[in-house]
């Protein structure tokens, strides 16, 4: 993959200081923009020191990320070496403003996005944003780490607007304000002709309508991206810092085909991420696991114990109910959903028709999942029991149908016996 980045940073119509700082490192990969705040200078400080110790400290761990890209698993390691990181900056940040009274109170939003081959990190807290286009669609990777989004995570309701707006402005999580910081972080692929945007909120808050971003984003003047974004949130008020990182991926037709487009358009379908974003999408992925199957193989014997749901992306499968029946099961479909309800052993059989390629969702990873991201594991439960739902009703009527055939029956029986009688 090959990666190409503009940037662009201005102080803004209000502010008398650029208090925002972006850092490039092409060789690495490596993207930062951080937004900082406090008094004086010491907003500008904050992040400019937040994104030069985040950098220097991967750079030292460049053989390390280099050994683990070869490694089955080895992206996760990236993903804990990048969030100390990052950890390690916050810690740097409160220390200083511990010992230096210019320093006291200031802190950093800081969004990182770190891009090896087809694969990429992000590493987040505050509320500067990560934007992807794909298929010419615009998705927010990041979430806003303020106290209104905690509400609205965390809160099964819609949150009132008035009350959203008045807490939009106040951050749960950034750099310097205490010693540690919970540090958002998404492992995802990346895909020929993906778009990025890595923006400070005094661009993000003057960019409401999704089409009009999406448009600019995709625009063939990639070089002059980044100053008319900057030019309309000035026009339209300009009231912070703004700064952005427009990068771009383009195929390299020496790196082998990647199948995570793929992957991700039979997710899509599947009962269990219906209604969800790219970013949650994502998460999901990350847990699950490809199996592949050989023709005439046994994937599921009746007795094994429940694993976790299985999704077909690839080839046919031959699933047996208890009752006998049987389904053939093919690319989209899937089985074994009531193990991410519960445990036991399973009742059905699998066996593949042809080789097969399945993705795998652990039960025990799902469910750490759900309780980790409560709002994305409410969607997930209601999803499921959805689903689980209609399969009972449907096997109800079926029941129901069955009953009333031999009940019929039996009366036409009765009624000819009867006559003859």
């Amino acid at each position: 993959m090959r990666i190409d980045a503009r940037t662009y940073t201005h102080v803004g119509k209000k502010r008398d200081q650029n208090e925002d700082c972006q850092l490039v490192d092409r060789s690495m990969g490596l993207f930062i923009v951080c937004d900082g705040m406090g008094g004086h200078a010491a907003g500008e400080v904050a992040a400019e020191h937040a994104a030069r110790i985040t950098a220097e400290n991967i750079r030292t761990q460049k053989d390390r990320i280099d050994s683990a890209l070869s490694r089955p698993g080895g992206h996760f390691k990236i993903v804990k070496i990048v969030a100390d990181a990052v950890r390690d900056a916050c810690r740097h940040l409160y220390a200083m403003a511990c010992s230096d009274p210019d320093c006291a109170g200031m802190g950093t939003t800081l969004t990182l996005l770190l891009i090896l081959k087809d694969k990429a990190i992000l590493a987040h807290a505050g509320d500067s944003r990560l934007y992807l286009v794909r298929d010419n669609e615009l998705h927010l990777l990041s979430n806003d780490h303020t106290l209104a989004e905690e509400f609205a995570q965390q809160s099964s309701t819609p949150i009132d607007p008035e009350a959203y707006q008045r807490f939009s402005n106040v951050l749960t999580r950034s750099l310097g304000p205490q010693e540690s910081v919970d540090v958002e972080t998404l492992l995802f692929d990346v895909l020929p002709d993906d778009r990025f945007l890595i923006c400070s909120d005094g661009l993000s808050n003057y960019f409401p309508e999704q089409e009009e971003l999406t448009r600019i984003l995709l625009d063939d003047d990639f070089d002059g991206i980044p100053k008319r974004l900057t030019d309309m949130a000035n026009e339209r008020g300009g009231k912070d810092n703004i700064t952005s990182i427009v990068i771009r991926a383009e195929s390299d037709s020496t790196a082998p085909a990647n199948d995570a487009g793929r992957f991700l358009g039979v997710l899509k379908k599947t009962f269990l991420f219906d209604a969800l974003s790219l970013n949650r999408l994502m998460r999901l992925a990350n847990i699950s696991t490809v199996k592949s199957y050989s023709k005439d193989e046994w994937i599921i014997r009746k007795g094994d114990e429940r694993s976790g749901l299985f999704i077909v992306v690839e080839g046919e499968c031959r699933l047996a109910q208890p009752s006998g029946s049987m389904t053939a099961v093919s690319e989209g479909s899937c089985f074994g959903e009531t193990a991410l309800a519960c445990g036991g052993r399973f009742l059905i059989q699998v066996r593949s028709i042809s080789e097969v390629k399945l993705l795998h969702i652990p039960r025990d990873a799902f469910q750490r999942l759900t309780r980790r991201y409560p709002k994305l594991g409410r969607r997930l439960l209601h999803n499921l029991v959805t689903h689980i739902s209609k399969q009972l009703d449907a096997g109800n009527a079926a029941s129901a149908a069955l009953n009333d055939t031999f009940e019929w029956e039996a009366v036409d029986k009765t009624d000819s016996d009867f006559e003859r009688n």
